[in-house]
């Protein structure tokens, strides 16, 4: 896979299907529906399709891509669980309006962000290189000289870390 902008709509076809597995990984972890993930998957292939210079700015489309799709499944799963709870309730769910949505995902984005700073930093070093940055284990073990099994697991150990601050906090069931 190739960490270069892409200039052509080819080249970003080729990133999206080296992606797209571990785009339906990511949506599904969130989700844990294979049909609600796709449709996440094929959202934001089609918004990055859909304007042209969206990657002009973007230095690492494959992190772009993760973070697109985890932050519209993280989207989807909020506005189906206030549906779900309104159904418990028998009240009628509303809409949430622009505003709330936008307050959402600020807080989710926050509460990661702390999650993420406050890992120890061998762990967050692996988390961030991998997950944001897209480099790939191989190339972080030549980078940094530790194994790419040991830092699978400190990732591993990230998420797990980073999934439980949410829980603590409410935002993950």
């Amino acid at each position: 896979m190739t960490e270069q902008r892409p200039k052509t709509i080819d080249e970003f076809r080729e990133i999206f299907e080296a992606m797209q597995p571990r785009l339906l990984r990511t949506a599904r972890r969130v989700l844990r529906d294979d049909a609600d993930a796709e449709d996440i998957v094929q959202e934001v292939a089609l918004t990055a399709l859909s304007a042209p210079d969206l990657f002009a700015e973007v230095e690492n489309v494959a992190g772009w891509l993760v973070t697109a799709v985890f932050r519209r499944s993280i989207d989807l799963w909020r506005k189906l669980a206030r549906r779900r709870a309104a159904d418990r309730q028998g009240v009628e769910q509303a809409v949430p309006d622009d505003a709330e949505a936008r307050r959402d995902e600020a807080e989710m984005l926050a509460a990661v962000g702390e999650a993420i700073r406050a890992l120890p930093a061998e762990l967050r070093r692996a988390f961030e290189e991998n997950a944001i940055r897209g480099k790939t284990f191989r190339q972080l073990a030549e980078e940094t000289g530790i194994p790419a099994g040991t830092l699978m697991a400190r990732k591993k150990r990230a998420l797990a870390q980073i999934r439980q601050s949410l829980r603590e906090r409410g935002l993950l069931d």
